[in-house]
């Protein structure tokens, strides 16, 4: 928040508005995940696109990490704060 605000006095105002603040954080999560990846065991048969089938208990790797930047879902700024 201090890189984003800088000596922008309007920045510093915004930070009052808790609506925005819950926006902030909700940010932050995105860009820097608690855990960068995650693993579910498929409870039945199934297709995943990009991994092809899965059988019942087979382990998938969710990787936030890449998701939480898809270009294809939050743009070209999906990088940054």
């Amino acid at each position: 928040i201090r890189q984003w605000a800088g000596d922008d006095a309007g920045r510093w105002d915004r930070l009052r508005d808790p609506v925005f603040v819950q926006h902030c954080v909700q940010e932050s999560f995105r860009l820097h995940p608690a855990s960068p990846e995650a693993w579910r065991t498929s409870m039945c048969p199934m297709h995943i696109d990009g991994a092809g089938e899965i059988d019942a208990g087979g382990k998938v790797e969710l990787d936030l990490f890449l998701a939480n930047r898809d270009r294809s879902v939050f743009g070209d700024s999906s990088d940054v704060f």
